[in-house]
């Protein structure tokens, strides 16, 4: 394995762990909120596991590691493009992917790419909901997935900024 191929496996194990990490710091708030019940948790639990795992595919590692972690420069944009719709057609938690997708389960990929945005900001020191605000005029999806998206993010801005108010009277 090339050094570029080790640092991005390296990077990839970790982003996976933020975003496991993430779901289960939300799991619990998304309940108690009535949000998702339980039996949606458990569902979700078992996607999360299965977070990017086409990041690891012949398809998209290589192209992934060189782009992100390897003298990119070698690596043309079609290359790039063919890794990135693959990886969007196995991972309807990009907004990209989500907004053509009417399946029951929608709301379970909006609860992981909340998820996904918490381990990214971990790394672009960024929160999600700052994410999504910078990101806003990108991300369309359907309305009804917009609010559902948006009350998750308001009830993780309200939460950090409570927590943040706790943390300045201590």
């Amino acid at each position: 394995m090339k050094e570029y191929e080790k640092r991005y496996h390296e990077y990839l194990i970790n982003h996976v762990n933020g975003v496991v990490n993430a779901w289960v710091d939300i799991r619990p708030l998304l309940i108690d909120e009535n949000i998702i019940t339980a039996n949606e948790a458990l569902k979700i639990d078992q996607q999360i596991l299965k977070h990017d795992a086409s990041k690891f595919t012949e398809e998209e590692f290589n192209a992934y590691a060189r782009r992100f972690c390897g003298a990119n420069t070698d690596l043309d944009r079609a290359t790039f493009k063919i890794a990135w719709d693959h990886h969007k057609t196995y991972n309807l938690h990009h907004h990209q992917s989500l907004k053509d997708y009417f399946g029951e389960d929608w709301h379970y990929y909006i609860v992981e790419m909340v998820c996904d945005w918490i381990s990214m900001g971990k790394t672009m020191n960024n929160t999600a909901w700052e994410y999504y605000e910078k990101e806003k005029q990108k991300v369309i999806l359907p309305e009804m997935y917009q609010v559902f998206l948006e009350r998750i993010l308001t009830l993780l801005q309200k939460r950090q900024l409570s927590q943040e108010r706790l943390k300045g009277q201590a």
